[in-house]
């Protein structure tokens, strides 16, 4: 068989291939918001247990006793939680009833265990687990309503913002402009037209992006629809991408942006 030598001169690499690659920007705030959810929600499921039990020396005996079984009734708790993405932000971590399916099903899936698998598990009565059940989702829940109040409340003051970079077409600016202040989370740093994305534009158009640590672009659709392969620009310089619909079009009341890069 003879095989035959490809010059790569002029190789083109793949429009996903990127002069520069970097994590996605804002990462360390997600996580940081992650992690404070999942440590309020474990002190909220232990002020439950404890609220279960009433008796002090009986909860001190459960943990001395039943230890793996408590950090079993946790870790259910938290990976259900995640599953059904209660950790993500905006109105899922305020998703009360997400919570309350969440901790029902994790409490049946205990009563299971309890008593089918660990049947020397004498001190969980069934109304222990009842009351830890109700418990579980008053505390979680307020817990996720008081995070939230303080949340609102400190970017009132301009912090904790996420800074965003729009690019849309000069009709279309001010009313996109409205939008992003009314979800009162997003810090605007600029604003361009569609001539931004352009073939001779670009590079100077992600360099300022990458320069003032932009962390989410809102792109209209009419100034990306011919060119989606940008995405990948922004995907490789860590920057979200999410897309504005054309204002004609009718918007449902719990739309959400279609995102890319999270």
């Amino acid at each position: 068989m003879a095989y035959q030598e490809v010059p790569l001169v002029n190789f083109k690499p793949d429009l996903r291939s990127a002069r520069k690659t970097s994590l996605q920007r804002g990462l360390y705030v997600r996580l940081m918001r992650c992690l404070m959810l999942i440590i309020l929600d474990l002190i909220s499921l232990n002020l439950a247990l404890r609220m279960a039990v009433f008796d002090g020396d009986f909860f001190t005996y459960l943990w001395t006793h039943d230890l793996s079984f408590i950090l079993l009734t946790f870790f259910l708790e938290l990976c259900i939680i995640t599953t059904l993405g209660l950790y993500k932000a905006g109105k899922h971590r305020r998703d009360y009833l997400g919570i309350f399916k969440a901790v029902s099903l994790s409490n049946l899936l205990l009563l299971l265990i309890a008593f089918l698998y660990e049947p020397h598990l004498n001190g969980w009565r069934r109304l222990t687990f009842l009351l830890f059940w109700l418990f579980s989702i008053i505390c979680i829940s307020i817990g996720r309503f008081i995070f939230d109040a303080v949340t609102k409340s400190v970017r009132k003051k301009g912090a904790v913002l996420h800074s965003v970079f729009l690019i849309s077409d000069i009709e279309d600016e001010s009313a996109n402009i409205n939008f992003l202040e009314k979800n009162k989370c997003f810090k605007i740093c600029g604003i361009a037209d569609a001539s931004s994305l352009d073939k001779f534009n670009r590079e100077k158009t992600f360099e300022y992006l990458r320069e003032r640590n932009i962390e989410e672009a809102f792109v209209s659709w009419n100034a990306i629809k011919n060119r989606l392969y940008v995405s990948w620009n922004f995907y490789t310089a860590g920057i979200t991408l999410r897309i504005i619909p054309e204002q004609t079009e009718m918007i449902p009341p719990n739309f959400e942006f279609a995102m890319i890069g999270e």
